[in-house]
Formats: structure tokens, sequence, C-alpha cells
């Protein structure tokens, strides 16, 4: 299926298929909240993720049967800063809970961190309905942007929790860059794919 740009109009169906793709993805499983509220907190994050973090970008890949996106996001955007973090602090702890909120901010300082010092374009999620994994929806997914990562002669970057993907990641070009175990939380590799001529 051809990939086309995300527009908020297709956030409604997105979430839904972002949740069932990460249902078991061991980095969200530690971020979201548990108890009653987890499935919502789910849904939030994703709903955060689009809405705030990459669809104003102009760099969230989907298609007409909205069965999968690729949320990326242009070099020099991905830091939130403090005026923006304190804008959204609502949702965050709607993701994780307020008890949760400050160690899970400090657990994840490593991987901001470990970001390219170089511009870069970030990877900040892909998901593929699992109806449909396995079918090359997600490499369609993320053509146009290592495409374009090709011509501008930059960077990929992406942290992932699932040691699975490795191979995946690999396939596409990238390279293991570093890792991070995070407090009481998974192991993150770091992978970095450099511009191909």
């Amino acid at each position: 299926m051809a990939a086309r740009i995300a527009e908020v109009a297709d956030i409604p169906a997105l979430v839904p298929v972002l949740v069932r793709a990460f249902a078991d993805d061991p980095f969200i499983c530690w971020l979201v909240r548990t108890g009653a509220k987890r499935e919502a907190g789910f849904a939030r994050f994703f709903e955060l993720a689009l809405r705030h973090l990459s669809i104003p970008f102009g760099e969230v890949y989907t298609n007409d049967a909205r069965s999968g996106a690729a949320l990326w996001v242009p070099p020099g955007k991905w830091q939130m800063g403090l005026g923006k973090e304190i804008l959204l602090v609502r949702h965050f702890a709607a993701i994780c809970g307020w008890s949760r909120l400050l160690h899970c901010q400090l657990a994840t300082v490593p991987m901001a961190q470990a970001h390219p010092k170089e511009p870069h374009h970030y990877l900040m999620v892909v998901g593929v309905d699992p109806a449909v994994q396995g079918k090359g929806v997600g490499r369609a997914l993320l053509s146009p942007m290592l495409e374009v990562c090709d011509r501008d002669r930059l960077p990929a970057y992406l942290e992932t929790a699932t040691e699975r993907n490795l191979g995946y990641y690999q396939n596409l070009g990238f390279a293991i860059t570093g890792e991070h175990a995070i407090a009481s939380g998974p192991k993150m590799w770091f992978m970095t794919r450099a511009p191909h001529a």
C-alpha cells in the first residue's frame, strides 16, 4: 500500500492501530501506568505522540487503509524544551500516573542524551496493525523518509526495546550505536542509519 502523509483527521483511526501494534512493547508497557486506567494510558500515549509531537512537523506517514504509521520528527525538533513539557505535563501524567511522572522522566534522560549530536531525522514510532504485519507495510511506511535522509545526506535515528526488531532495522541500514538499561525498566537499543549514496 502506498504511503501518504498523515493528517490530524487520521488520528482517531491510527491510535487504536498503534495501541494494538505496541501491546507487548517492553518500553511502552513499562511507561504506561498500571491499573484501571492502563488502557486509556496506552491510547493517550499515541494520541500525544501523533497530535503534539509528530504530525505538526509533516513527517508522519500512513496509508489509505490506516493500517500503520511511521512517526518521524525532523532535525532539531525532537527536544520538547521545558515550556512544551509543562504544557503537556497533564498528558504525561495520564500516561504514566502522577506518582511515576518524575521517575519516568529521570529514567529516560539517558535516552535523550544518546541522540546523535548532528542533525538527524528521528523515528519516534513505527507500528503496523498485527493483522497485516509481515506484509511489507512497515517498510512502505518507512521508505519515504529514508529516501529523504539519503537525498539530504542526513542520518536517521531510533530507539527500540524489542530485541527481535534489531535485525529488521539492520536490514534497512541501521546499526546499533548504543544501549541503555532503564532503571526498573527494559533494555533499550539505540540505532543510527547513515545516509546511503
